[in-house]
């Protein structure tokens, strides 16, 4: 009779573990959206408007802007 007093004491403790477990856990603070004005980046010049006349122009923009021979320097503000 003892063993089916130890196996029922080995259920409770399972079953009060398992439900203490599952109890709700406080979820950590957001962190903040940064602002616009907090963001480090550089304005965007105006668009070219032969480079955003169509997808073809757009497309040739970009590849002007990522190709050429090694070590010359890339025109990043026209890709911004």
């Amino acid at each position: 009779m003892s063993a089916k007093y130890g196996f029922l004491l080995v259920v409770i403790c399972f079953a009060v573990n398992v439900g203490h477990a599952q109890t709700a856990q406080p979820t950590p603070a957001a962190s903040p959206i940064p602002t616009p004005q907090a963001m480090a980046s550089p304005s965007p010049s105006t668009a070219n408007p032969a480079d955003v006349a169509s997808i073809d122009s757009i497309i040739a923009a970009v590849y002007d802007v990522i190709s050429g021979p090694a070590g010359k320097k890339r025109d990043w503000d026209r890709m911004r």
